[in-house]
């Protein structure tokens, strides 16, 4: 399975038990990691400078998302 396909994420969802509703993927590209989460119904966080309009937010990086959740 590769990504944007949303097999993968629907795998981790169905191992964890959880709803799409109450996951949110954490990616680097928005063709792979946005594409794969939309097609999959879970919200998307960009980092490292990507961005797109559909994304709940984006951060320059990683330790910048950090610093918003903590």
């Amino acid at each position: 399975m590769v990504k944007p396909s949303p097999k993968p994420f629907q795998q981790v969802l169905a191992d964890l038990g959880l709803p799409a509703s109450q996951a949110l993927v954490i990616g680097d590209s928005a063709r792979r990691d946005l594409g794969g989460a939309r097609a999959a119904k879970i919200d998307c966080v960009l980092v490292g400078g990507a961005n797109h309009p559909d994304v709940v937010a984006c951060y320059d990086d990683l330790l910048a998302f950090c610093r918003v959740v903590q």
